[in-house]
This record gives structure tokens, C-alpha cells and sequence, in this order.
């Protein structure tokens, strides 16, 4: 997502960046999009998290995650104080 400041998109969701997936079935010629918000974080910086995660609640309940980078991993959360899944240690 582009944009900085108080008009921002991400000042109104609340995530830095948004993956979305199509998935087509040319069989029963149905268009399935399903997308999912994440706010990326240096470990040790939460500033912020708290109002941002409540409005990437808002705008995609359970569709939304925190992804964190340490010096030797990375990591996801659904929670702010929630579990930890390690994506890939370097």
C-alpha cells in the first residue's frame, strides 16, 4: 500500500500491506477472492500496535495477522500477546 500520513490507507485499516488470492473454477464457472491485512513489525516496536490491530479487526475479522522480524527470525500472530508461529529461522 502507498501512501504516508493522516490520509493514508493504512491510517484507515491499519495494516501495511494486503495479500489477496483468486482462485477461478472454470468447471463450475465460479471467482472465489479472499484477502488477508498484515502489519510487519521490528521486534521491540509496538508502537502503534494496538490501534492498528483493532482496525484490521474491524475491516477483517480473523483474516488478519502481525508479522514480526528478530536479527535471527520471523514470526507470526493472530494476537498481539498471542502465540508465536516461526515462519523461518536464519
Amino acid at each position: 500500500m502507498r501512501g504516508r500520513g493522516r490520509n493514508a490507507y493504512e491510517s484507515k485499516i491499519g495494516a501495511d500491506a494486503i495479500i489477496t488470492f483468486e482462485i477461478v473454477d472454470k468447471i463450475n464457472n465460479k471467482r472465489t477472492i479472499k484477502s488477508l491485512l498484515f502489519q510487519a513489525k521490528k521486534e521491540g516496536n509496538s508502537s502503534g500496535l494496538a490501534s492498528q490491530k483493532e482496525k484490521m479487526d474491524k475491516v477483517a475479522c480473523k483474516g488478519n495477522f502481525i508479522f514480526t522480524c528478530s536479527e535471527q527470525e520471523y514470526y507470526a500472530q493472530t494476537e498481539i500477546d498471542g502465540q508465536r508461529t516461526n515462519i523461518e529461522s536464519f
